[in-house]
């Protein structure tokens, strides 16, 4: 090879090697100029990425806790504690069956029903013949749950249907007492406060269960709405029970202590019947933030 031919080849060489280097010194400007870091982005969570993370949890927490454990003294073969890949199972003596409650992370499981797994005679888990694999019985986890998933829709639409026919009844009831003025008396007033109490009672369970119970979402975010509809629902229905005792205060005080008495002030009605719930509920969401916060710290 001549000096002149492998000058050529060392400055094609040079070249080759100045542009790639430019090359890759181009490459973190280019994708620089991406922003991945847009603050008003949020990372997108899927259904699989929440099961997923579910499921590493309970893994983490499997192996903590079988660390944790001290070993199997009992005498005889078992099986050795193992994580299934969804639950964790415990030691367990050889012929045992064991059995703890369904995971929930599918939403076609049922976390009530029992998931099962057998340590057989020879101190191995049972493996399943067709694929000799160890097997764990999770087939009641999803085994009913089309049924009961019928009989929740049922029961979830009787409430709202049930509630609204409650609300009309009950503002007929009202209707009445408002037009026909020989009803007014303070027996008929303390009516008028009970039924009322049942129909706010009424609308904020139907506002419930139409915006909070077919939206999980909703109370994993716990929006400002949702407590305000849920302090609201809980007050309603503590005043139901407190114009109830009204009730029962005014029909006893009128029959047994005061036989001859007219009239009885109801101010103090008005006080027991809305102002105790009210004070309940403000102490309950009060408390439940301190504890919150406390939990914090």
């Amino acid at each position: 090879m001549s000096l002149q031919e492998d000058s050529t080849m060392k400055k094609t060489t040079h070249s080759c090697f100045l542009l790639i280097i430019l090359l890759i010194r181009m490459v973190p400007s280019l994708s620089s100029t991406v922003n991945y870091t847009d603050p008003t982005l949020e990372p997108v969570v899927t259904e699989n990425s929440v099961i997923r993370q579910k499921i590493i949890d309970s893994q983490f927490k499997c192996y903590e806790r079988m660390n944790r454990a001290p070993p199997y003294k009992k005498k005889g073969l078992f099986c050795n504690r193992t994580w299934d890949g969804w639950l964790c199972w415990d030691d367990t003596p050889a012929g045992r069956i064991t059995a703890q409650n369904c995971p929930d992370y599918f939403p076609d499981f049922d976390p009530t029903e029992r998931a099962s797994k057998y340590c057989d005679e020879t101190g191995n888990w049972f493996r399943h013949p067709e694929s000799n694999r160890t097997w764990s019985n999770y087939t009641l986890c999803n085994s009913f749950t089309s049924e009961k998933l019928k009989m929740a829709f049922i029961l979830y639409y009787m409430a709202i249907v049930g509630h609204a026919l409650s609300i009309t009844s009950l503002l007929i009831s009202l209707a009445i007492f408002f037009y026909f003025k020989s009803l007014s008396c303070q027996r008929i007033t303390l009516h008028k406060n009970l039924f009322f109490s049942y129909v706010l009672n009424s609308v904020f369970t139907i506002a419930h269960l139409i915006a909070v119970v077919p939206n999980p979402g909703l109370v994993k975010r716990d929006p400002a709405s949702c407590k305000v509809l849920q302090f609201f629902h809980q007050y309603m229905l503590g005043c139901n029970y407190f114009w109830m005792l009204c009730e029962g205060i005014y029909l006893h005080t009128l029959i047994v202590v005061a036989v001859f008495a007219e009239e009885q002030r109801l101010h103090w009605y008005y006080l027991l019947g809305w102002g105790m719930s009210l004070v309940i509920s403000v102490v309950t969401v009060v408390s439940d933030q301190f504890f919150q916060v406390f939990e914090y710290l």
